[in-house]
């Protein structure tokens, strides 16, 4: 069934269709912060890596990430110390209107909440400053429990994370630049030297 929403959000499902939809999307999320065994029983097997785009599209760096199809949803999840950091949701090709519903929105907020609320958070410019509001722009939202979840430029990509996943994907991304330049540094000395500076 649906499960109640908090206060911020507008307007409950409307109709049998609001009803079907709400429903469908609740029993496809509230994966954060699962191990892969949990995500497995609640999706079922993880498909295998192919060259679909949403799948080739990185979902946190240095993170192990599965995806799975569940109902009408494609749904990635990496996973950070053997548990769901970062979720993000699309909706399956053939599916209609791929745009995410603010009802379907709204339920995916809800199934993960945890035990805080969710804020809408405005569009801002560097000096704080309310921007104008456009068709289909992103939307951010922050938790009290310290998640964010962002509905994307075209409103066909919801993602949800944990706390902690920004912190753990900028330490991922710097052990890579580390890795990159001591790999450099190693290539540059075993380099063959040119024959001018061998003979010095």
């Amino acid at each position: 069934m649906c499960r109640a929403r908090p206060s911020w959000q507008r307007g409950p499902c409307i109709g049998l269709l609001g009803l079907v939809a709400c429903c469908t999307v609740s029993s496809a999320s509230a994966g954060l912060d699962e191990t892969a065994e949990q995500s497995q029983l609640r999706y079922g097997a993880p498909l295998h890596q192919g060259a679909d785009l949403f799948q080739a599209q990185t979902v946190l760096a240095g993170a192990v990430t599965r995806t799975y199809r569940h109902h009408q949803w494609w749904i990635r999840a990496a996973f950070v110390a053997g548990k769901t950091a970062r979720m993000t949701y699309a909706k399956a090709d053939g599916q209609g209107n791929p745009a995410i519903q603010p009802d379907e929105l709204q339920a995916l907020l809800a199934s993960e909440a945890g035990a805080g609320q969710w804020r809408a958070q405005a569009a801002v410019d560097w000096s704080g400053r309310r921007l104008a509001t456009f068709p289909l722009q992103r939307q951010t939202f922050l938790n009290t429990n310290g998640r964010q979840a962002r509905l994307e430029i075209g409103h066909t990509v919801v993602v949800i994370e944990t706390a902690g996943a920004a912190r753990a994907e900028a330490r991922a991304l710097d052990q890579q630049r580390q890795a990159k330049t001591q790999r450099g540094y190693s290539e540059a000395c075993a380099a063959p030297q040119p024959a001018a500076l061998q003979a010095r």
